[in-house]
C-alpha cells in the first residue's frame, strides 16, 4: 500500500519534462528583459555618477582658480580646463594630444550621432583634451570658441559603439549659462542670462542626439524604444521644462 501511494503521488517523466519545458520558455522570455533592464539601470547610474563627479571637480576647480567666465583668454582652453579638473578627479591617464585621444580615449577619436556608428557628430582635434577616470570612463573636452563641449564615454574606448545616447553622453559649458555643467537636452540658448529654456523630448534625443538630460531626469533610456515614426508614443513622458 505504501509503495502504491508513493507511485500515485510521484511525477511521471513526461510531466517533469513538460514542467521543465514551461520553465525554459518563461525563462527565455523574461531573462533577456531582466538583463536589459539591469543594464539600463547600470547605465543610468553611471551617467548620473559622472555628472555629479564632474560637477564636483568643476566646483573645486573654480573655487581655486575662479569662475570660468573670469578666466583670461590665455587660460580658457580645453587643455588647461582638463589639467585643472584632473587634480580633483581619480584618473589613470590624461592627454591633450589628438593622436592619443584617438588611440586611447575615444573610439576612432570621434563621437557618433545617436543610433548610428557611421555618421560623425564630433571629432577631437587640436583644441581638445581627454582623460580616463579610475572607473574606466573616458572624458573628452572640445573647445569651441569660448565654450566647451564635454563628452563622457561611460564604458571607455574599448567597449560599446561610441554613439551619443548609447554609451557616450554630452554636456555643455557655455558662457551664456555662466559655464554651468549642463546635460545636453536641458539647455537651449534664449539670448539672456535669465531666459534659459529647458527642453527634454524624445524628438530631441532622436534628431539631435541630446539624450543626456533625458537619462538624468527620467532615469531611463526609453528613447531607444521608439524611432522617428513612433516617437509620439512617448509624448506623455517627454515634457518641456521651463524656468
Amino acid at each position: 500500500m505504501k509503495d502504491f501511494l508513493k507511485k500515485g503521488l510521484a511525477f511521471t517523466l513526461a510531466e517533469t519534462l513538460v514542467v521543465m519545458g514551461i520553465i525554459g520558455v518563461v525563462a527565455a522570455l523574461t531573462i533577456p528583459n531582466l538583463n536589459q533592464a539591469t543594464g539600463e539601470k547600470e547605465r543610468v547610474a553611471r551617467v548620473k555618477k559622472m555628472y555629479a563627479t564632474l560637477e564636483d571637480a568643476l566646483g573645486r576647480t573654480t573655487a581655486i582658480y575662479g569662475q570660468l567666465e573670469d578666466w583670461s583668454t590665455e587660460n580658457k582652453h580645453a587643455n588647461i580646463l582638463s589639467d585643472r579638473m584632473v587634480d580633483f578627479l581619480k584618473t589613470v591617464n590624461s592627454t591633450t594630444s589628438n593622436a592619443a585621444i584617438q588611440n586611447t580615449f575615444f573610439k576612432d577619436g570621434k563621437v557618433y550621432k545617436y543610433n548610428t556608428t557611421s555618421t560623425q557628430y564630433k571629432a577631437f582635434g587640436t583644441n581638445s583634451a581627454a582623460f580616463l577616470t579610475a572607473d574606466g570612463s573616458s572624458v573628452g573636452i572640445i573647445e569651441d570658441g569660448t565654450n566647451f563641449t564635454v563628452f563622457v564615454d561611460i564604458d571607455g574606448p574599448n567597449k560599446g559603439t561610441g554613439t551619443l545616447g548609447s554609451d557616450v553622453f554630452q554636456f555643455y559649458l557655455k558662457s551664456v549659462n555662466h559655464y554651468t555643467l549642463t546635460p545636453a537636452g536641458r539647455y537651449s540658448t534664449v539670448g539672456t542670462d535669465t531666459g534659459f529654456g529647458y527642453t527634454l523630448s524624445v524628438d530631441d534625443c532622436i534628431t539631435n542626439s541630446n539624450c543626456t538630460a533625458w537619462v538624468i531626469d527620467h532615469g531611463n533610456a526609453d528613447y531607444e524604444k521608439v524611432n522617428n515614426t513612433t516617437k509620439n508614443s512617448l509624448n506623455d513622458s517627454s515634457p518641456t521644462y521651463k524656468k
